[in-house]
């Protein structure tokens, strides 16, 4: 809890949000992609239990969300003025995970019954059974209400405390580089100052809720959702937020809990593998505005995954190697220093922003990323990052400085002004496929709409 009030002050004082404004694609694309290499190999863990379900739940994602993305299936339908009525609808690539893990678990169930796997609990193969975690559902109650306190009065440890404090510097960078390769996801302008502060001050919030509930973990960004946005192209804050309210109910009502608990190790292996690597893609395609012809940008991308890579590792593998007499200060480097994508993040901000020259490519018109990112007063660009039913509120540093209201911008659309001669400033809407925006909502998975508005 102690260290989450710091991650909430962090995000409260605007410290890290000055630091965004130099945070660039050499920072994000190393430090990204060693988080991506470091869970790929929990992921091996859990595929290797049983190959074939991996394999197939991999496919079945892969074959929703890529080949079959585009295809309508025909569904009822019902409004006042039709009635009811078939309407082609796009589920496969929105749907693609679920379809997965159904039948993943479908076929884990058939494989247990049939006894294709070892009943033996000693042999690996016995976690793919969907009966190896049968006690967890008898022993969850059906209903319980968790509270503050319930394991007991909070307690302070010095040595954990600078443990955490490595692990919540850690945090807060793998936030802010997933807040900005999201932004990417969904096609909008980059989060300004005031959206990172205001998302750091969130997470530390519930970082200390979770510490006061006993939960044992706190609350972060979680990269592989990254590449679940990519393939699923669902970025509603409605949708995260009716899933927030099913996870609370989950948590509550504990026999729902249980059975996702029993999901074999498989399954989650092979539909996070998917998602890992269309994470570590979004990544590196961040280097899109990038010349890597020039020797700097060469240097400030492979040197930090060079480092990022073969320090942790060794830092791991000799734990005594950094052994300074102090314990505070070796437990301090050690957990600093294995740590890849800390290694890594820092050594690529360190190059990017020391070295001479910037290496971006020349602007080729209008409609490249760096006006936006480069511009945190273009309101358009902005909207998304607004404070609902809250605007001009200058004097918190997670809330916009704008006084000036904004143009009303539908979620998940993509918005890019000009200015034409003569003709005022035109604000041009358009949702690609994101299924999220609130003439969509009703229709989910629909249709795309396209909003032309001029003003003069």
């Amino acid at each position: 809890m102690a260290v989450s009030l710091i991650h909430a002050i962090l995000g409260y004082t605007g410290l890290v949000g000055y630091i965004v404004r130099s945070i660039g694609p050499m920072t994000i694309a190393p430090a990204i992609t060693l988080v991506g290499l470091d869970v790929v190999m929990v992921l091996k863990g859990f595929a290797e239990i049983s190959w074939l379900i991996a394999g197939i739940t991999f496919l079945v994602v892969i074959i929703c969300s890529c080949y079959l993305a585009n295809v309508r299936v025909p569904l009822p339908s019902w409004n006042r003025k039709r009635g009811i009525y078939i309407q082609r609808c796009l589920i496969f690539r929105p749907f693609g995970i679920i379809i997965a893990m159904i039948i993943g678990w479908l076929l884990c169930f058939i494989l247990t019954e049939t006894g294709f796997f070892s009943d033996d609990p000693d042999v690996l193969e016995y976690q793919a059974r969907t009966d190896s975690k049968g006690d967890v559902i008898e022993m969850a109650s059906w209903f319980y209400v968790p509270y503050p306190g319930q394991f007991g009065p909070p307690s302070f440890s010095t040595e954990l405390f600078f443990g955490l404090i490595i692990a919540m510097v850690s945090s807060v960078l793998d936030s802010v580089a997933d807040y900005i390769l999201a932004s990417k996801v969904c096609r909008i302008s980059k989060p300004p100052p005031h959206a990172v502060n205001r998302g750091l001050v969130v997470e530390g919030a519930c970082s200390i809720l979770s510490g006061a509930f006993g939960a044992g973990h706190a609350t972060t960004t979680y990269s592989g959702l990254i590449g679940n946005l990519s393939l699923t192209g669902i970025g509603s804050r409605r949708v995260f937020q009716l899933v927030g309210i099913i996870l609370m109910s989950v948590g509550i009502f504990g026999k729902f809990g249980a059975l996702l608990v029993t999901m074999p190790k498989p399954i989650v292996g092979g539909f996070s593998s998917v998602g890992m690597g269309c994470m570590i893609g979004m990544a590196l395609s961040s280097l899109e505005e990038v010349d890597l012809t020039l020797p700097r940008n060469v240097i400030s991308l492979g040197l930090p995954l060079v480092l990022g890579t073969m320090i942790p590792s060794w830092v791991k593998a000799n734990p005594n190697g950094l052994e300074t007499g102090v314990s505070e200060l070796t437990q301090l480097l050690n957990a600093l220093l294995s740590n890849s994508m800390f290694v890594g993040g820092v050594t690529g901000f360190f190059l990017d922003n020391t070295l001479p020259g910037n290496g971006k490519k020349k602007s080729t018109g209008s409609d490249t990323i760096d006006g936006e990112e480069e511009n945190f007063e273009n309101r358009a660009g902005l909207a998304p990052y607004d404070l609902p039913f809250v605007k001009g509120l200058g004097i918190i540093p997670f809330s916009s400085k704008q006084i000036r209201p904004a143009p009303v911008m539908e979620y998940g659309s993509w918005m890019r002004t000009s200015r034409p001669a003569g003709r005022g400033t035109r604000t041009e809407q358009v949702a690609r496929d994101w299924y999220h925006c609130r003439a969509v909502a009703c229709n989910p998975l629909g249709r795309r709409k396209r909003t032309i508005t001029f003003a003069r």
